[in-house]
């Protein structure tokens, strides 16, 4: 309100507002620190939204903790990157394949012999490789409180 009653003196009295007259304190006041409150009100108020975007629910994506920026799971350089050892495809060498051996391991131990089928040697090169869609830890749960899916896991090859 103040750098409006600034910028109407101004202009009402003829003097008008430049670079010259910006920073001129009139009324224990001048134009330029309105335009510094308003540049960090617009940052403030900017970094809200992009909070709160965040962290209350909406129709799309998945609610935060409030304190997600405290935790450092958050940030992508405390994030473990798995490595997948390199399949020479040229010789033919199968080296690579040992961490998804290990990988198959750990789902056939996660469920019943008779629901798991270990994916062909193809799709293990494409594993290794990095050539594959993995997705972990698929949840959906209702507003009512009701838990559709938890915990599930999904491997997609490109035939």
């Amino acid at each position: 309100m103040q750098g409006s009653m600034q910028f109407a003196n101004y202009e009402g009295t003829g003097v008008g507002l430049d670079a010259s007259t910006a920073g001129v304190i009139y009324n224990e006041y001048s134009f330029d620190s309105a335009l510094v409150m308003l540049l960090i009100d617009f940052l403030v108020f900017f970094f809200i939204g992009l909070f709160m975007d965040k962290v209350i629910p909406s129709e799309f994506g998945q609610r935060m903790n409030p304190c997600f920026l405290c935790m450092p799971s958050y940030y992508s350089c405390c994030r473990k990157e798995r490595r997948r050892d390199q399949v020479n495809v040229e010789d033919g060498s199968n080296e690579g394949l040992i961490a998804a051996e290990e990988d198959d391991a750990f789902e056939m131990n996660q469920m019943p012999r008779d629901n798991y089928e270990s994916p062909p040697v193809i799709c293990k090169r494409l594993e290794t490789t990095g050539d594959y869609l993995r997705i972990e830890g698929i949840m959906k749960t209702f507003s009512g409180g009701f838990t559709a899916v938890r915990g599930v896991n999904v491997k997609m090859y490109d035939s």
